[in-house]
């Protein structure tokens, strides 16, 4: 280039200088060309963008021009040396210096010098390259990092190779055309196929046919689309074993090209059995809370929100998902039960614990149903949080228990009508019997008489079985446990059974060991009943030899019988059997021998209720041993025993524990007929309820202050004429109205039980003395006396009335409880009646309530005594309860129905 070149003489030039230009136009970096003095020739249009100025603008101007007023000084001795040395200077490798922009400004920029040869020799020029310094700084740091970036990114891809291939989950390439072209190592762990096995096949070639076909299809359509998936297969192993794996599958581009896929497999067999058996789990549990109509619920007392589960909505008959408040929730309580469950819960709040009710409740569409609440509370630094709970329909349990207590209570009865249709003949049977014993009757009517006689106490040996069966069948039989000789009371109650034995040709032998105790505390009773339940089976299946029945200790306090016999014995096969109800080893046993089957199956449930154990040992042909233990409580040997006193119902009074215990342990151990109460006004009130008590013993505190005579008074209004009161104060001057009998006793001392023990027996045979010196006046006292017996029975009328007959008794009989009430409304009141409780057209029951509510009070305070064949506890209480003033059970004795009349003169 000369000086004459300008940017604008662009007219001239051959196309290969048009297109040089065009490409230095176009670079980033602005070229200028100066001349040996320093003048610009020559500006490429970047110039503008660096500095401001149009080229034209610089071509003639000094390149000082360019430079900033402080840079300019000396600057054309560099330019010379430049010139001498003629050496090229690289950009980017001479130092960077401020440029002055058009404006004013400095800019930083960098220049590389190339000298440029001319044929001339005199003429040089200097090509100068301008670079702003910022952008080739950015263009160098870039190529750094980028190198960088290449050595880190090789590491990092070794790296990651290296981890792919160890990697536990299987890592594949596959094709465009759904080919594997690659896979780690994990292939050959986690499924047993090598490499080989599977380049060239598809990605799932060993999927299973128990995958979801909607998984299979989701899969396929991500493979056409070139879409992400995720989802759960079951594949076949190589040892042809299932194992469930997560399928990931992403497609892979570079530059917007497809390259194919890359697909993850991991194995989530154990997470995906897990999730099964939850699942499982999940599925019983709600099956169960479905079946069993039981849900839980939830409550956060924070913000009293409340969480049912589905089964809650259930029972309470609301779509699932209602919102439901805590208020609402409460009222679906019945009235009743709303206080309850509130009351449950506020003090579980309060003082922790749990609650656990069964209550009523009406659901959402008004059906009552019963339900069972439980629920508890959760802390947190102390402070109750949370209310948590469970909640069940029980109204089929309800209704089941319900249902259960009206067929035990129709049994029962049922049992009970047996009891009393056949306890009323036994009655008329056993009744004239007695009578025609009592008669004269030579030997042979006599021996005869006797047979009848035993046969009727058989049959109501029967019926008592079937009570107490069904006793104990219903948990209701009761233990009477007392202080008694066991080697007298056994050998009382065996007896029996060696006469029994001796008839058959038996040899029937008692053994009692030598270490057992003379006394023991416990239901003798039963223990008896027990015995001659076994032994009676014992001596009716043995034919020939003997029968041994032996008493032991197993323990110190536990009482071990065997009774032992060489009869028919028992198979094996029926050995399980013989304590089941109503059966006995094989039919043929009831065929040769009789029986209800009930005797072994009442033994085993009374052992049990006695917290014994019966078992039995036996081989057929043999013979059998049967044994029970039962645990009794040791009585000092220094105690006596004394023969049950024949003590007439009586009232205590006593307000000290002491008294009131000891005359507990008299009660039972000696079967009395007795009440203890704590002040007068109850006994009072015990004299309001039955006519059936004779005396009243007042044991007072010798610091307490009674006014007898007023309480004698008292006895008297009530219209208990000779009522017999017993009080420990003989130096008393008190006179009773004539018709209360009084007798001061002496003062009962109770410095220790035992002194206390002995006062009692002391104090009760004074009052049987009196007793029976009373009896024997009162004997004479029935004469006269006006008896209205109400018995539908022919045959119990009889005997009413043959057991009557020696006394100067007027005796009405009625058919029936209409009857009666008629014939008393006709004669007026009776002294005595005699009810039978079951009778046609109108019972007992219903004739008494007629008779109290008589308008007269002379018919309304009648005596009426229940005659009965329901000898149960609860029948009894029924009788007093409907207005009766005393009882008396079928069948009953001459003696006993004469003592019922004394005690109710």
């Amino acid at each position: 280039m000369t000086n004459e070149r300008s940017n604008t003489s662009q007219t001239s030039s051959t196309p290969a200088e048009a297109q040089a230009e065009k490409l230095l136009n176009a670079s980033a970096s602005a070229i200028l060309e100066v001349n040996s003095k320093g003048h610009i020739l020559f500006a490429s249009e970047p110039i503008f963008n660096l500095f401001g100025y149009l080229p034209e603008e610089l071509i003639g101007q000094s390149i000082e021009f360019l430079m900033p007023e402080r840079k300019r000084a000396g600057h054309h001795v560099y330019f010379e040396r430049f010139l001498q040395q003629a050496e090229n200077r690289s950009m980017g490798m001479g130092s960077s210096f401020p440029g002055l922009h058009k404006k004013g400004h400095e800019i930083n920029i960098s220049i590389g010098l190339t000298l440029l040869e001319s044929d001339n020799d005199n003429e040089q020029s200097v090509v100068v390259t301008i670079t702003e310094a910022n952008t080739l700084q950015q263009v160098q740091e870039s190529l750094r990092d980028s190198q960088k970036q290449a050595l880190l990114s090789q590491a990092e891809n070794q790296r990651l190779l290296a981890m792919v291939h160890n990697s536990q989950n299987i890592t594949m390439l596959v094709e465009p055309d759904l080919s594997i072209s690659w896979v780690n190592s994990a292939l050959i762990k986690m499924l047993g196929y090598t490499a080989e096995d599977v380049i060239g096949k598809h990605p799932l070639f060993c999927l299973a046919d128990t995958t979801p076909s909607e998984e299979q299809v989701l899969l396929n359509q991500s493979f056409e689309r070139h879409l992400v998936y995720s989802g759960k297969f079951q594949l076949i192993k190589h040892d042809e074993t299932l194992l469930w794996v997560n399928v990931n599958v992403y497609p892979s581009y570079v530059d917007e090209e497809f390259l194919g896929f890359v697909v993850h497999i991991n194995d989530v067999d154990a997470h995906q059995k897990l999730i099964e058996e939850a699942l499982r789990q999940s599925e019983n549990l709600e099956s169960t809370a479905r079946i069993a109509r039981l849900g839980t619920w939830e409550l956060n007392i924070a913000d009293n929100k409340l969480h049912w589960s589905d089964q809650v909505y259930a029972i309470h008959e609301i779509e699932p998902g209602t919102e439901i408040d805590v208020a609402n929730a409460i009222n679906y309580y019945a009235p009743e039960a709303r206080p309850i469950i509130n009351k449950a819960i506020q003090d579980t709040i309060e003082n922790g614990g749990e609650w656990d009710l069964e209550l009523p409740f009406i659901t959402a569409k008004n059906n009552r149903i019963w339900v069972r609440a439980v629920g508890y509370v959760e802390y947190q630094d102390g402070v109750p949080v949370r209310l948590k709970g469970a909640f069940q329909d029980i109204s089929d349990l309800k209704n089941a228990v319900a249902a259960s207590e009206a067929a035990n209570q129709a049994k029962s009865l049922f049992l009970a009508n047996m009891s009393h249709e056949i306890r009323t003949p036994i009655n008329g049977v056993l009744g004239m019997n007695d009578l025609l014993l009592a008669s004269g009757l030579n030997n042979k009517q006599t021996e005869y008489a006797n047979i009848v006689k035993r046969s009727a106490e058989s049959l109501l040996h029967l019926i008592n079985e079937l009570l107490d069966f069904s006793k104990l069948e219903a948990g209701k039989l009761e233990l009477l446990a007392r202080d008694f000789d066991l080697r007298e009371r056994m050998t009382e109650c065996a007896q029996w059974h060696v006469h029994a034995a001796t008839k058959k040709g038996l040899d029937f032998t008692v053994d009692f060991a030598s270490d057992l105790p003379g006394l023991i505390h416990a239901d003798d009773h039963r223990l008896a009943q027990i015995i001659n339940n076994l032994c009676t089976n014992a001596v009716k299946f043995t034919h020939h030899g003997s029968i041994h029945l032996a008493f032991s200790l197993q323990d110190a306090s536990t009482l071990l019988v065997k009774i032992v016999d060489t009869g028919i014995g028992i198979s094996k096969e029926n050995l399980e059997n013989v304590f089941a109800e109503f059966e006995q080893a094989d039919s043929s046993i009831t065929r040769a021998y009789g029986g209800t089957g009930l005797g072994l199956s009442i033994c085993r449930q009374l052992v049990n209720v006695m917290n014994g154990e019966l078992g039995v040992e036996s081989q057929e042909g043999r013979g059998s041993t049967f044994w029970f233990t039962l645990p009794f409580e040791a009585v000092e040997q220094t105690k006596s025993i004394n023969k049950q006193p024949h003590l007439a119902p009586s009232i205590i009074i006593s307000c000290q524990d002491d008294v009131i215990s000891q005359w507990q342990n008299v009660k039972v151990n000696n079967a009395l007929d007795v009440k203890v109460v704590n002040s007068m006004s109850k006994a009072l009130a015990e004299l309001k309820l039955s006519q059936r008590w004779f005396n009243i013993i007042i044991m007072p505190d010798e610091h307490e202050n009674i006014d007898i005579t007023l309480f004698a008074k008292s006895v008297m209004r009530l219209g208990r004429m000779k009522m017999r009161i017993f009080w420990p104060d003989a130096d008393s001057e008190c006179q009773f109205e004539e018709n209360v009998l009084s007798y001061a006793t002496e003062k009962v001392f109770f410095d220790d039980p035992t002194t206390l023990l002995k006062n009692l027996e002391t104090l009760l045979k004074f009052v049987m003395s009196h007793q029976a010196e009373q009896k024997s006046q009162r004997f004479n006292a029935l004469e006269n006396k006006r008896l209205l017996i109400a018995e539908d029975n022919q045959i119990n009328q009889v005997v009413f009335t043959e057991m009557l007959s020696y006394l100067n008794i007027e005796l009405d009989i009625a058919g029936d409880g209409a009857e009666a009430i008629r014939l008393i409304e006709q004669n007026g009141a009776y002294d005595f009646v005699i009810m039978d409780c079951q009778m046609p057209i109108m019972d007992g029951f219903e004739a008494t309530k007629l008779i109290r509510s008589s308008d007269k009070p002379s018919i309304a305070q009648q005596r009426i005594i229940a005659a009965t064949a329901h000898g149960m506890a609860e029948d009894l209480e029924a009788c007093l309860k409907i207005g009766m003033d005393d009882y008396l059970v079928k069948p009953f004795t001459q003696e006993q129905l004469i003592s019922a009349l004394i005690r109710n003169l």
